[in-house]
Formats: C-alpha cells, structure tokens, sequence
C-alpha cells in the first residue's frame, strides 16, 4: 500500500536547501515507495495590483488581488478603501458603494470591479491577505477622470452706478479645473493703454466689483481649464447711473 507523505516548508532558497537535505536524508528508495507532496508554510505574499494611471467616468474597472505564496490553509482576503473596510454589510446597504462588488474565485485570487465608476470612487485601495503564519497587503491608488463641464454659467449683468456686484462661473472636473476672470479689451479703445489689453481681473470663480463704475463696463471672459480641456463664456457688464 502506497503512503502519502507531506513535506512542509518555507519558500525561497532556504527553503530549497532544506528540501533539498530532507530529500538527502530520506534516500531514493522511501520517496520511490510513497507519493510525496511539497507544500509551502509562511506568511501569505500578494503579487502587486496592476492598474493605469487614470480612467474615464463610466470605466468599468477591475483590481485582481492575488495571492502568489504562503500557506493556503485559514487563509482570507479582504478590501479596503482608504481605510474602510468593505464587506458584504458595508456593499449592501451603504449608497457610497453602490458601484463596487467582490468575486473570489478560489481560495487566493480576489476581484474588486468597480462599475460605472465615478469621481467618487476615486481613492486608495487595498487588499489584506491573512493566514494563521501572518499576513500582507498591496495597495493601489485610482483616479477617475471628469470630463470638464460647467456648473454655473454666468450671464450678462446690468448694475446701478456705485452699486457692488458679484458673478458666479463654476466648472467641475477631475482633475479640478483652474478658473479666472479677464476683463478683454474695448473695441472702441485705440492706441497700446490699458484698455486695449485683457487683464486678469480674478482668480476664482467669482467676480467681485465694489462701488461700480462706468469704467467698469465692458466685456469680461471666464475661463475654466484642467490641462487637457478647456471652457469659456464671454458675458457683457453694463454700469448705468448717472455720475
């Protein structure tokens, strides 16, 4: 009758050689009587997590957790995102989540699959492999892109003469857009002065004028950019009031 005999041992060169001496000691003919099984025993090791630098809104996006070496035995994985856990409750009932689910597929392989993804799932995530030996854990950081697009488009404005004003122009992206107010140049204006340059009259979404003037009146351009997108919106200031 054939006998089974199982050999533990530690992964890496050291654990080699002490295969390697065991098997020595052992001689040919006891290995040639029974069937003999290699088995590693240590601390789990997870193979790093492949991602691309960014994604598109709406991607559908899958982090493959692997685990390459260790003992499989009492082994579980886990996911976590920056520094939350996630499990079946916190999937299921939390609306923060709504897009991501978790596939094991064995005992060593775990998939997070993110649909539809969006601006907020963009963040650290990280995957626990533990045993009863010890544990690791490899993370990777994702950042879904946001199409630029306009949250408050600002419009032409009449004020009163001495009267403070303040317009909104909002954009929204990832990543976040820089945004800033310049006034352009007057068709009427002649000759190289400052009424014939735009200038910058704000950095931010909004422009803020106290005690209007005449001088004041004029074309004014808002500009929303984030590197690779640009938006613009010309509108018109008009100060009426008699001096």
């Amino acid at each position: 009758m054939r006998k089974s005999l199982v050999i533990a041992t530690q992964p890496g060169p050291v654990g080699f050689i002490l295969l390697f001496f065991l098997l020595s000691l052992l001689g040919q003919t006891v290995v040639g009587q029974q069937n003999v099984q290699f088995t590693y025993v240590g601390p789990p090791k997870i193979l790093p997590i492949a991602t691309a630098d960014s994604y598109p809104e709406g991607a559908t996006i899958n982090l493959i957790c692997t685990v390459s070496g260790g003992q499989r035995k009492g082994l579980a994985l886990n996911w976590e995102k920056d520094g939350r856990e996630l499990n079946d409750e916190s999937l299921r009932y939390s609306n923060e989540y709504g897009s991501i689910s978790i596939e094991k597929t064995g005992t060593d392989i775990s998939i997070l699959r993110i649909s539809n993804a969006t601006h907020e799932d963009s963040g650290r995530y990280t995957c626990k492999a533990k045993n009863p030996i010890g544990e690791d854990s490899t993370s990777a950081q994702l950042v879904i892109n946001v199409e630029l697009k306009w949250n408050k488009v600002p419009a032409d404005t009449e004020i009163g003469l001495n009267k403070d004003v303040t317009i909104e122009c909002d954009a929204t992206s990832q990543p976040n857009p820089i945004i800033q107010w310049t006034k352009l140049p007057s068709s009427t204006s002649k000759g190289l002065n400052d009424s014939n340059k735009s200038i910058v009259v704000s950095q931010g979404k909004y422009l803020k004028i106290t005690r209007a003037q005449h001088k004041d009146s004029g074309l004014y351009e808002c500009t929303a950019h984030n590197g690779a997108d640009s938006l613009r919106r010309v509108i018109q200031l008009t100060v009426r009031g008699k001096l």
